[in-house]
């Protein structure tokens, strides 16, 4: 059976496949953020976006102990302000342990659909911060 992720995501899988066969180069992300690919007011929105997410705490769906952490900074030198709920590595190792046998029943479709859904968010979230936002 086929995993609704995989499906998703099989025309993307099928091209980077064909492309490490001839190796050529191929990459299911525009490179530029031209506004003409992301919209006029990319540059404006990511901004928005991440000044938004400054000074918050990022909740985590995890076991937690109630606390929060976090020292973020930025690669260009300013505090982010950003805090995580801080974690009880005992109940995250058994959450894991918990998860482990339906991980491994879903099988590698479903990994790779997981995987594949991952690299799309993250390239998403990237995308809505690049170019890098200068703050003044």
């Amino acid at each position: 059976m086929t995993h609704p992720l995989f499906s998703k995501h099989e025309d993307t899988l099928q091209k980077a496949l064909a492309a490490i066969e001839t190796r050529g180069y191929w990459s299911p992300f525009v490179e530029m953020p031209s506004p003409k690919v992301y919209g006029e007011t990319a540059n404006t929105d990511g901004e928005a976006a991440f000044k938004a997410h400054l000074n918050q705490t990022f909740e985590i769906d995890q076991p937690a102990t109630g606390e929060t952490v976090g020292a973020e900074v930025s690669p260009f030198g300013f505090p982010l302000g950003i805090r995580y709920p801080k974690a009880n590595p005992d109940a995250l190792l058994a959450a894991a342990a918990d998860a482990q046998a339906s991980w491994r029943a879903a099988g590698p479709k479903a990994w790779v659909g997981v995987s594949l859904e991952i690299a799309q968010a993250s390239r998403l979230a990237t995308a809505s911060c690049t170019p890098p936002v200068k703050l003044s």
